[in-house]
């Protein structure tokens, strides 16, 4: 495929500004369904010898059951999530040989500051996000827009869990993915306008389009795999959730997570949204991950990836014949690693023949 041409600039990058991330702005971002008392309740389930299903509590006010019911249990790519969790234990053994031998070494808070920070600057993204560390939070990095005040905030997970070869893939897929089609989306005809023109929802496209891209570093790197091993794990464990109580599935899941307090975190990301944990059922959004992914990957050919950049499109509305000539491209920003279009396209094939996904 040849490359295409784009009217698309990165921008110039700025006088560098020193700034201290570590402190959140004044307009803090509202939090997700993560359970409030979420350290507690890992504390005395370990304590049970993991035997108590934890009582979740949630910000007053909040409506996760609301939230979590957008979300249907699906069984569709199973085997495929499946055969990409046992291939990986083929070839590792465990999930912790896995993340040590293909990640590298766990980074300090500083060092993963470090890392944010540059490729924030080399994206000319510095003033417009904000970078915090939660001891609360359940994903290892999340990022929340807010459209009021323009801010961005980044928000990641206490123990760090980054590796050095892979923190690169995260920023990819949160700033990279995430952060460039949000500001992207300002550009086009039906920001704000989403039901005049009867979009759909894109968060299957977009969460699946950032998982590929955590992976495009491995793709074009000798000697790595490029697993979609937590997309797998995220869509794997969210239809367990469907059914089994939070010990079951903690207990269900050892196989694929030896580290229990990865577990823990693992299943309290899919029960989120529940008081009662004991109870089969959860939050299922998740399975967007590899669905999407999947998707994707089987559509690449015929995707011009920098008209995929320009906003959050799903992929059954980007296909739309009228939405493809109201695209806006001028003006738009893309991420580093689409500035070689045909070395993106192959990182694409490898990621799919890796992963046992066919055309």
């Amino acid at each position: 495929m040849p490359r295409q041409k784009s009217a698309i600039r990165r921008r110039p990058l700025k006088e560098e500004k020193k700034r201290d991330y570590s402190v959140p702005r004044k307009n803090r971002l509202c939090v997700s369904i993560a359970p409030t008392n979420i350290i507690q309740q890992q504390t005395a389930f370990f304590k049970s010898n993991f035997s108590k299903n934890p009582i979740f509590e949630y910000q007053e006010g909040s409506d996760q059951q609301s939230y979590i019911s957008r979300f249907e249990p699906s069984s569709e790519f199973l085997k495929e999530a499946e055969c990409i969790l046992d291939t990986c234990l083929e070839q590792y053994g465990s999930e912790t040989a896995y993340l040590e031998q293909d990640g590298g070494h766990l980074l300090s808070k500083e060092e993963t500051l470090a890392e944010f920070s540059c490729y924030l600057e080399k994206m000319n993204l510095s003033e417009v996000v904000n970078i915090v560390f939660s001891q609360t939070a359940i994903a290892p990095t999340a990022v929340r827009h807010n459209p009021k005040t323009g801010i961005s905030q980044v928000t990641i997970a206490e123990p760090i869990v980054h590796r050095k070869n892979r923190i690169r893939g995260v920023m990819h897929h949160e700033i990279g993915t995430h952060l460039v089609r949000t500001m992207n989306e300002k550009l086009q005809v039906w920001h704000k306008k989403r039901n005049q023109f009867k979009l759909k929802s894109y968060i299957e496209t977009e969460e699946g389009l950032a998982s590929l891209n955590t992976n495009i570093e491995a793709a074009w790197t000798t000697g790595r795999k490029p697993l979609l091993w937590r997309s797998a794990l995220h869509y794997y464990s969210s239809y367990m959730a469907s059914q089994m109580s939070f010990v079951e599935l903690f207990n269900h899941l050892e196989k694929y997570i030896d580290d229990p307090v990865k577990r823990f975190k693992e299943v309290s990301r899919v029960k989120r949204g529940l008081k009662d944990t004991g109870e089969p059922g959860g939050c299922y959004k998740d399975q967007v991950y590899l669905a999407g992914a999947i998707k994707i990957l089987r559509s690449r050919h015929l995707i011009d990836f920098h008209k995929f950049f320009m906003g959050k499109l799903s992929l059954e509305d980007y296909f739309r014949p009228e939405m493809q000539k109201r695209i806006k491209c001028e003006g738009g920003t893309l991420p580093v690693f689409l500035e070689d279009m045909p070395k993106y396209l192959s990182a694409l094939d490898e990621i799919a023949r890796t992963n046992g996904i066919s055309n």
